[in-house]
């Protein structure tokens, strides 16, 4: 997701507060983006971190030489994700729980339950 995109959600968000006034709008913008920002972050882990669920699968931004890249592996018990056997010039940088990137199914359906009311 493109900050383009977090604030063309933002505005159609906002256009819903049509009768408030200029300030009102503008904050609640902010608060949007903010939150998609915080969203999109949180997610994230420091390479130093070690993951709680050793056996979910985790998305590892990876560094090796200039570049960047991503991996999906495991935790090892033994202290190192599994991309890591046999590779000795990449350092993970991030990483990430992969169920904590997909949409959260179990909101969106209370969120659709309270439109029902």
């Amino acid at each position: 997701m493109k900050k383009e995109d977090i604030e063309k959600a933002a505005a159609i968000y906002t256009a819903q507060a049509e009768e408030s006034d200029y300030a009102e709008v503008r904050d609640v913008k902010r608060a949007f983006a903010d939150g998609a920002d915080w969203r999109i972050n949180s997610v994230w882990h420091d390479a130093n971190e070690r993951p709680k669920d050793r056996n979910a699968q985790c998305l590892v931004e990876v560094k090796s030489g200039g570049s960047s890249f991503f991996l999906l592996s495991q935790f090892y018990h033994s202290g190192g994700f599994s991309f890591m056997d046999g590779i000795r010039n990449m350092q993970p940088k991030r990483w990430a729980y992969v169920e904590d990137l997909l949409p959260n199914k179990e909101i969106k359906s209370i969120e659709n339950e309270k439109d029902n009311v």
